[in-house]
């Protein structure tokens, strides 16, 4: 036990005087009288804790209450009750202080101490220890109050300090013996330290043991996961516990299992125990004894944690005719004896030569018995067996014998000589051979499987080539003669064909008749065949004729080739071929153009019906557009006539009527227009006009006359014909030259001549910010600016005088600046275009004017120092401007009219050439025809002035459509053809 002479002293008190140190109720009376002090009140609640040191307290052990006495008496904890263990009194220790200090009332203090004693346990020993340093002062008899409480059972125990009466202590006290003395409150502290083991209570809180770490709020707190949060009974303080099982200081990450072979079974920081000799944990964290196993070989005594016992085993006795080899073998578990049997002699069992003490207290394998040598041990024959009489001893000789399927090859005897020793050397058994297995027709018969050297018991399955089916037995196998034999119910394997041959037909065929003909000549391959037997097949074909090569009509015709196998299984294709009719009727008559002139708004006119031929020879099919005879209007009307073949290949014949009053060729009027005409002596008399918002694209004539030459003429002289067609205007847009010239710094620098221009430009747009004239119905725009430089005595361009400049002697650069102004007038604006220029030139006549704030805004954006002090300036050169697809005439901008395009090199609307069209107005280009067609004319205005041009052995007045076919005796081998060549 820990602790100086005192503690010992102490603890030999308590024992002394029979104090229960684990079961007892205790009420501490302290002396706070002023003759104490705060230094021995210090030392009285020490000696508190050092005479608890030896107690274990707990609600179902010791229970402590501590009361201190001065003027008058006071109770500073009280746990009679049973509500606290020694770490709770500890933390109420702390927080009693010394005050009110002055008195000794000794008798108040006993009784305070009497009332507590109530709530005291009725099996307990109630003890009551005063502390004091001299008499009372104040208050009751303290004698008088110690008698009751001894009167109550109350053993009261004094210790006096210093000076005091010991006469009157004893008084107090139960018994002389219970009086003790002490120099001071020091050496009275000494008295008691760690009197007892440790102890402590698992029931605390986790929160108790915060104060082992820096746990914050909310954390789990400090100790390990397989630790409690304990108070030691003994000491009164609150530590992390590893749990049973665990050894560490308790804190989290420090509770570590026992070893394997280890335990421990309290709570706390010991180490782990080993198991009793003989025996271990098989697991880690063991947290009993009884967790400890014996190991194989040992038997557990009585009684828990006590070593396990070696287990024996019987002693052996040695066989008859044999000895046990060493004079002693051993009992004990592992022990190993091992026998020998005496000449001429052997074990029976080669196995019984050792044996060993086993776990269970048993010998391993079988009692030793020696018998007479004998030749057990027999040579070993692969696929064989040696042949022997049942008791085989020495000289006895054997035959060596081959399994079923299996020959001989060696010495068929051989003869024990010796034990286990026979004569000779071994044969062998070798497997019996067969050769090339049988071949089945149409199977698959790999060269790998008839090199092979097949033996006995091997099998060679039949394998059918593709398209076959096998039936029968499948495999032959090879017997124990060196014979292939079919398994089970023999039926020869065969090869069945089952697959029809594969006939792939010709690809279908479509072509196109002959020209001029209803038929076609054309050869073709006959089928593809191929069968899996190999066997040449000739196909059959449905109908049988026409054969390749043939001549077949227009339509569809379908050939049928079967093919048969020599298993009699067919297969069958179809080929198609198709022959077109890709030729268009032919037409053998169409009428020409005709005109009709007539005095009468109406005529009725008749011509011969046109008339068609087709190379199929079946029926055309004739719808018109006109029937002759019918009655027609004054202009041009064109009559078509539709031709269709049973193929629905079409033919056109198409002419024009044209109903007019003049005996002139007809032309119609302008496009967008009117053509007005009267009779006058020799002829008609013609003028044309155009509709409102229309104007014509060039000039007309003044009259267009038709006299009795039958030809048109103009007035004036000269003039084209046809007349012009009308078209949309809209007014031309003006394009200004605005020159200036500045005085400024040197411009030859090409950085001053882009600042100049910047300038310059940055002041249109102020100016057309400002200018009213410039909006939503004109676009004003800048479109370029060129700075030209010279000195101020030397610029001369365009016939422009010498300059001088002021005789202050200064030498300037003049800057000249040609600008091009453009003014598009966004309406359709009537003003007229001389009061429209008029206006520009008001608006923009200042524009050479800078003002200082644009000069300094380039200035300071540039980084380039100009000056620009305007010489003169003015507006010159005015010319009338028109969009794409338009063009001038006169003062007005006129759109290309459909026909024509706007060649805008010589700024003017050509017509379309031949072989192209345009059908929309304002265009720069002209559509082409689709290919094989062709216009008639130049100024072609629809896609259906584009037609189909003449095809061989056809031709027109005009190459193209309507087409006639050639004559008998004539013929045309081009296209595009006027005439039909004359046979030789």
């Amino acid at each position: 036990v820990k602790g100086d002479s005192g503690h010992a002293e102490g603890k030999d008190y308590l024992k002394s005087h029979g104090i229960n140190t684990s079961y007892a109720d205790i009420v501490f009376l302290l002396d706070r009288s002023g003759s104490v002090g705060a230094a021995g009140f210090e030392t009285e609640l020490g000696f508190v804790e050092g005479f608890l040191s030896n107690f274990v307290v707990a609600p179902n052990a010791t229970r402590v209450a501590v009361i201190s006495f001065s003027d008058d008496a006071k109770v500073h904890t009280d746990h009679l009750k049973g509500d606290a263990n020694k770490c709770l009194l500890a933390q109420d220790l702390q927080s009693i202080t010394y005050t009110d200090s002055r008195a000794t009332n000794t008798g108040a203090g006993l009784l305070k101490a009497l009332d507590v004693f109530k709530k005291a346990r009725a099996d307990t020993k109630k003890i009551l220890v005063l502390v004091t340093d001299g008499l009372a002062t104040l208050g009751p008899d303290p004698v008088e109050a110690a008698a009751r409480l001894k009167k109550e059972g109350v053993q009261v125990h004094v210790f006096g300090v210093g000076r005091y009466l010991k006469s009157h202590l004893k008084a107090i006290a139960s018994s002389h013996k219970h009086v003790h003395e002490s120099e001071s409150f020091t050496k009275l502290r000494n008295m008691y330290g760690n009197g007892m083991k440790d102890q402590w209570n698992t029931n605390d809180t986790p929160e108790a043991c915060n104060t082992k770490c820096h746990s914050k709020p909310g954390d789990p707190g400090c100790c390990d996961a397989n630790a409690i949060c304990g108070c030691s009974l003994t000491k009164g303080v609150n530590d992390c516990l590893c749990k049973p099982g665990y050894i560490g200081n308790g804190l989290k990450g420090e509770c570590k299992p026992c070893e394997s072979g280890f335990y421990q079974d309290q709570y706390g920081q010991l180490a782990c125990k080993p198991c009793p000799v003989g025996s271990k944990t098989y697991d880690i964290g063991s947290s009993s004894v009884d967790e400890c196993k014996c190991l194989p070989g040992y038997n557990r005594s009585a009684g828990s944690g006590v070593s396990c016992t070696v287990v024996t085993c019987p002693p052996l006795q040695a066989p008859v005719n044999g000895k046990v080899e060493g004079e002693d073998c051993g009992t004990e578990y592992q022990s190993e004896c091992q026998f020998q049997c005496n000449e001429g002699y052997m074990l029976e069992d080669k196995d019984s030569e050792y044996r060993w003490c086993q776990h269970d207290g048993t010998w391993s394998g079988k009692t030793p018995v020696c018998i007479p040598l004998r030749c057990d041990d027999k040579p070993i024959l692969a696929d064989g067996f040696l042949q022997c009489p049942d008791q085989v001893t020495v000289n006895t000789t054997c035959t060596y014998k081959c399994h079923r399927g299996h020959t001989l090859k060696g010495p068929s005897n051989t003869t024990c000589v010796g034990r286990d020793v026979w004569s000779g050397k071994p044969p062998r058994c070798e497997l019996v051979g067969c050769g090339d297995p049988p071949r089945v027709q149409h199977s698959r018969q790999l060269r790998a499987q008839f090199k092979k050297d097949y033996k006995f018991g091997e099998f060679y399955a039949v394998e059918c080539g593709a398209g076959f089916k096998r039936v029968g037995t499948p495999v032959y196998v090879c017997d124990h003669s060196g014979s292939w034999k079919l398994p089970g119910d023999p039926q020869p394997p065969q090869c069945i064909d089952v697959t029809p041959p594969t006939i792939i037909c010709p690809k279908d065929i479509t072509l196109s008749a002959e020209q001029h003909r209803k038929t076609a000549k054309l050869s073709w391959q006959g089928p593809q065949i191929r069968d899996n037997s190999k066997a040449h097949i000739i196909p059959t074909q449905e109908p049988a004729y026409p054969t390749s090569p043939a001549t077949l009509e227009i339509g569809t015709h379908l050939f049928v080739y079967r093919a048969v196998d020599p298993a009699n299984l067919t297969s069958t294709c179809t080929m198609q071929i198709e022959i077109l009719d890709s030729q268009s009727p032919q037409v053998t008559y169409c009428p020409s153009a005709i005109q009709v002139n007539t005095t009468d708004l109406q005529v009725s006119v008749r011509w011969k019906e046109p008339e068609f031929i087709d190379n199929s020879g079946g029926n055309i099919n004739v719808t018109q557009s006109h029937r002759s005879g019918q009655v027609f209007n004054y202009g041009t009307h064109q009559i078509t006539y539709r031709a269709t073949d049973p193929s629905n290949n079409v033919a056109y014949c198409r002419f024009n009527v044209h109903v007019w009053g003049s005996r002139c060729p007809y032309y119609p009027p302008p496009r967008n227009g009117a053509l007005v005409c009267e009779e006058f002596m020799y002829g008609d008399l013609c003028q044309v006009l155009c509709n409102d918002r229309y104007y014509f694209v060039s000039d007309p004539a003044d009259e267009y006359i038709c006299d009795n030459t039958l030809k048109w003429s103009t007035e004036p002289e000269g003039m084209p014909v046809p007349w012009p067609d009308c078209s949309v205007t809209s007014p031309p847009h003006l394009r200004k030259r605005f020159e200036a010239h500045y005085f400024t710094g040197d411009c030859r620098d090409p950085q001053v001549q882009d600042t100049i221009r910047n300038i310059f430009k940055n002041n249109f747009e102020n100016f057309k910010s400002k200018a009213q004239l410039c909006g939503k119905e004109i676009d004003c725009k800048l479109t370029s600016i060129a700075v030209y430089c010279g000195a101020t005595d030397g610029i001369n361009r365009n016939g422009r005088g010498r300059r001088s400049v002021s005789s202050s002697g200064e030498r300037y650069s003049v800057a000249e600046v040609d600008a091009e102004l453009h003014f598009t007038r966004l309406m359709n604006d009537t003003t007229d275009i001389e009061e429209f220029s008029e206006s520009v030139d008001t608006t923009f006549t200042d524009l050479g004017e800078v003002p200082e704030y644009i000069l300094d805004d380039v200035i300071a954006e540039t980084n380039v120092s100009v000056e620009m002090k305007l010489l003169d300036s003015s507006i010159k050169d005015t010319f009338l401007v028109c969009g794409i697809g338009k063009v001038l005439n006169g003062q007005q901008c006129v759109m290309c009219p459909v026909g024509t395009y706007h060649d805008k090199t010589q700024d003017l609307c050509a017509p379309c050439a031949r072989g192209k069209y345009q059908d929309e107005e304002g265009s720069t280009l002209c559509k082409p025809c689709p290919a094989n067609t062709m216009t008639e004319t130049l100024k072609s205005s629809s896609l259906d002035d584009c037609r189909a041009v003449c095809t061989e052995g056809t031709y027109s007045f005009t190459g193209m459509e309507t087409c006639i076919a050639c004559p008998r005796g004539t013929y045309q081998d081009e296209d595009h053809q006027t005439f039909c060549k004359a046979c030789p």
